[in-house]
């Protein structure tokens, strides 16, 4: 039996989390799974798993194998290289949720018609993952990154505005410069930026806005903001038919926000894998309209 699929199973069940989404994965039975993670724990002499009837989970040593197969799997992809045979295997990829969903998510039915021996999870996070430590191949993040370390590809580009509704602003009045910002409710969308930056004929300005509410998810936040609960700071994709329609008015033009870059993420030190490197480029090739041509901030 080839120590490659028993590994390969080992890997796609830990990921999984049972045998039966590991097998479906794969495309095998069962049966099959269950028999490639015994060789290879009789193999190692050592037990990787704790099952019971309700639960699976790695042991102490099962995790420790976990982290090194995924190293060894993928450094056998990426020494056959690209256009060695179709994309097969797993690929798990961490999204930021609004836009996963909005532009990450519609693109996955052409991806996998074109790959259809690859199977895909697809995580929503409105942080900033692990890749090595919580298993992910890929993220996409917009705005800096936190680890240098990471690899990264510049995906496109996009702008905050700070937006408010006109009933808003007809009874708390309109800001005039970025410090006015601090006399009016404010609208946080938590995995944005605090204090607020923007940049102006002066330079950079860092606002510490009062924020009268904070919310996870970028979408609560412009509802609040249409329901003219204070002034929010949000991406141009997420807002633009509000200010197209009237519904939401931009405040302080004259005061943009840095652009952010829509980057896509992954490991260091490992190369940029067959799967993770045809996704991004799926991504490139057909994603949203609203890419920036400098690709910088």
């Amino acid at each position: 039996m080839n120590e490659l699929d028993n590994l390969r199973a080992f890997v796609r069940v830990v990921d999984l989390g049972s045998f039966t989404a590991a097998a479906r994965s794969l495309r095998v039975e069962q049966s099959t799974i269950s028999k490639r993670v015994a060789a290879l724990e009789t193999h190692l002499g050592v037990r990787l798993l704790d099952r019971s009837t309700r639960a699976l989970r790695a042991t102490d040593v099962g995790r420790e194998l976990h982290g090194r197969a995924q190293e060894a799997l993928r450094a056998v992809e990426n020494a056959l290289g690209p256009g060695q045979g179709p994309l097969a295997g797993f690929l798990r990829i961490s999204v930021p949720v609004v836009y996963g969903q909005r532009f990450v998510a519609p693109l996955l039915p052409g991806f996998m018609d074109a790959h259809p021996e690859l199977s895909i999870e697809l995580g929503f996070h409105d942080r900033y993952v692990s890749l090595i430590e919580e298993g992910f191949d890929l993220a996409i993040r917009i705005g800096q990154h936190p680890d240098s370390s990471l690899t990264a590809r510049w995906l496109g580009s996009s702008r905050r505005h700070l937006v408010a509704t006109p009933t808003y602003l007809s009874e708390r009045g309109t800001p005039g410069r970025p410090e006015d910002l601090m006399d009016h409710e404010c609208i946080r969308h938590v995995a944005g930026q605090e204090p607020w930056q923007l940049r102006g004929p002066e330079g950079e300005v860092r606002v510490p806005v009062r924020a009268r509410v904070r919310a996870h998810h970028s979408e609560v936040a412009l509802d609040l903001c249409r329901a003219s609960l204070g002034v929010a700071l949000l991406a141009d994709w997420l807002v633009g038919p509000d200010l197209e329609n009237g519904r939401l008015v931009e405040l302080l033009p004259q005061y943009p926000s840095p652009e952010a870059r829509i980057l896509g993420l992954t490991p260091p030190g490992r190369g940029l894998s067959p799967r993770s490197s045809a996704f991004l480029q799926h991504l490139v090739d057909h994603g949203p309209a609203h890419r920036s041509s400098t690709g910088a901030d």
